[in-house]
C-alpha cells in the first residue's frame, strides 16, 4: 500500500531525515514517493496485497519501510534488524 501525502509529509520532517541518514547532500528538491512518473504506481494499485513485493526486495538486500499510523518500522536486511521510529500508536 502506498499512501502518498502521508509519506511524503513524513519524509520531509527533518527528524526522520536524519533517522534514516536521508539527504545528506541537502538536496535542493523535495523527496518524491510513489506517485512519480518514473516509479509507474497508480492510485487503483494502492490496496494490494505487498507481501510477495516485500519478500523479493528483501532477498535482493533492498531496505524498505512499512507505515503504520505514526509508528514506522525500517527492516535493514543486510544488518537483518527491524528498527522502530516514530509515535507509539
Amino acid at each position: 500500500m502506498c499512501l502518498p501525502l502521508r509519506v511524503q509529509f513524513y519524509f520531509i520532517l527533518l527528524e526522520v531525515q536524519k533517522a534514516f541518514h536521508g539527504n545528506q547532500t541537502n538536496l535542493s528538491y523535495r523527496w518524491q514517493g510513489c506517485f512519480t512518473a518514473n516509479f509507474k504506481y497508480n492510485e487503483a494499485d494502492k490496496d494490494l496485497n505487498m507481501l510477495l513485493g516485500l519478500k523479493n526486495l528483501l532477498q535482493q538486500y533492498v531496505p524498505i519501510t512499512i507505515f503504520r499510523l505514526w509508528r514506522s518500522r525500517w527492516y535493514n536486511a543486510i544488518r537483518g534488524n527491524l528498527t522502530t521510529f516514530g509515535k507509539d500508536g
